[in-house]
């Protein structure tokens, strides 16, 4: 099994970070290939969509993991690393990737989530535990692996789109707010017109520990 790993919505200050895991027999990677070329920043929605529906085809495991504002923002009172959360929920898929297909014929490509990928992947393994010895060598994690590896381009586009529709659907809750990110003129609008209100009505929406947005 060849499997890749990716988040989607790290940094934005509205919405929830994505982690989407997946994995297919190593037969199905050349018409993968035919259709996949690169990480989901390299395509439009509407392509990223029609990817999407046709990787779901091939795979023969996905794992997405939403994790929402309100937990971030929980995370983050405490004192908690974005990084830290997002090794957390990498370690929790391998974990299951190993229940499912064993330890023997998996390679796992991850996108780190680290400035440091050797320190990202020794917290992962130290985290997997009585794994941590038995898949030590079949951990490959990089930056910018969503580019160099066809597995984790396809985990970039799983949980990017699934980031997507999640946005799409608090569009319908909160209102407009553009796609969440901080350098949005639209979002930073959106912000900018909550001073004054209760903030703890959009704890579940709005990462309100984030230090890359402020209220004026």
């Amino acid at each position: 099994m060849i499997c890749g790993l990716d988040e989607a919505g790290r940094g934005p200050v509205i919405g929830p970070m994505v982690i989407a895991g997946v994995c297919y027999k190593e037969d199905k990677e050349d018409v993968l290939k035919n259709y996949i070329k690169r990480d989901s920043k390299g395509y439009t929605p509407l392509m990223r969509n029609k990817l999407y529906n046709i990787a779901v085809k091939y795979l023969d495991y996905i794992k997405v993991i939403i994790i929402p504002a309100g937990e971030i923002n929980s995370w983050m009172r405490e004192g908690g690393k974005i990084n830290r959360l997002e090794v957390i929920k990498f370690a929790w898929i391998i974990d299951d990737i190993v229940r499912v297909y064993g330890s023997n014929e998996i390679t796992i490509y991850i996108d780190s989530p680290d400035i440091k990928p050797l320190r990202a992947r020794l917290q992962i393994l130290t985290l997997l535990g009585n794994y941590r010895e038995k898949i030590r060598d079949k951990i490959v994690c990089e930056h910018k692996a969503d580019v160099k590896y066809l597995p984790a381009s396809i985990a970039s586009i799983i949980a990017k789109v699934t980031r997507d529709r999640e946005i799409a659907r608090l569009h319908r809750l909160l209102g407009d707010f553009g796609s969440g990110y901080p350098s949005d003129p639209k979002t930073k609008q959106f912000i900018k017109s909550l001073k004054g209100k209760d903030l703890s009505k959009y704890y579940e929406y709005i990462r309100l520990y984030w230090k890359t947005i402020h209220i004026e």
